[in-house]
């Protein structure tokens, strides 16, 4: 039988005065990031394998000082793209906040699988409060609904597959998508995220089942060609049933003339989805 003192030992916990240690340490070293963000170049004068090499790449097999696996901390941020530089305007990647960093220290600290009420009670009610205040934000009615993603990829997946099941007349979830009598299309615009056809992918629904709409020449979804290509898939059999508008592309952060393309898709009683450079929204 094992003495407590050899299960401590073999414990991942760590004394008080440890976590004190390991808390004032790592606040020091994001104060310190936060502080200095401005002064260091936006990309790293780096190569391929040099954090690798100054990190070292074999298991370690015996316990690591506090100090040293912080400076491994300062490695990775030295061989690290800063997002949050202010001269960092390279994609949509929302640089971070000092609010945001120790948010994200007190959520791993309960580290709350949120799967559902049950699961996490409080993260719960929090996810559904933002909901509503972001809805509110863009005229949504206070019973709108949705859930918070890990980015817009994965945003537009989740709503490729809500419209998919919403639209489709035979039991995809148990016979799958060949059970459909026809294929079934999805329309956007030729400046559309890549994520889309990727989750037309991914959805078994193919990439050539995502029907790209010529722009016009402000980088808009033409709702002209947007009629024309719908009603001319349904003439050779096709079956349109989700439209995509963009409310900011990635390229040049054109939107899409909403209005009119959701007044085509309530024609065709087509799923309209907007997507976003920022994320992602689903609607009847």
């Amino acid at each position: 039988m094992k003495r407590s003192d050899d299960i401590r030992s073999s414990s991942l916990d760590i004394s008080d005065a440890e976590m004190l240690q390991l808390a004032t340490s790592v606040s020091e070293l994001v104060s310190e990031y936060f502080a200095t963000v401005s002064t260091l170049p936006v990309f790293p004068e780096t190569s391929g394998g040099d954090a690798s090499r100054e990190l070292g790449t074999d298991l370690p097999v015996e316990p690591q000082s506090i100090e040293q696996l912080l400076q491994d901390c300062r490695t990775i941020l030295k061989h690290s793209r800063h997002n949050g530089h202010p001269r960092f305007f390279g994609y949509v990647a929302s640089p971070a906040t000092a609010p945001g960093a120790f948010a994200d220290l007190i959520a791993s600290a309960v580290n709350v699988n949120v799967t559902s009420w049950r699961s996490g009670p409080a993260a719960t009610e929090v996810e559904r409060a933002v909901i509503r205040w972001l809805g509110s934000l863009i005229g949504y009615a206070d019973n709108s609904h949705g859930l918070l993603t890990s980015g817009g990829s994965m945003a537009n997946l989740t709503a490729l597959l809500i419209a998919h099941r919403a639209k489709s007349e035979t039991d995809v979830a148990g016979k799958g998508v060949t059970s459909a009598q026809a294929l079934m299309t999805i329309y956007a615009s030729d400046q559309i995220h890549m994520s889309i056809p990727k989750a037309a992918d991914i959805l078994g629904l193919g990439r050539e089942q995502v029907r790209i709409v010529d722009s016009d020449k402000n980088y808009r979804l033409d709702p002209r060609r947007l009629r024309e290509r719908i009603e001319a898939d349904r003439q050779h059999g096709l079956r349109p049933f989700c439209v995509i508008a963009s409310s900011g592309t990635v390229n040049t952060g054109a939107i899409d003339p909403l209005n009119e393309v959701a007044d085509i898709a309530k024609e065709f009683d087509l799923w309209f989805h907007v997507d976003g450079a920022y994320g992602a929204l689903g609607a009847l």
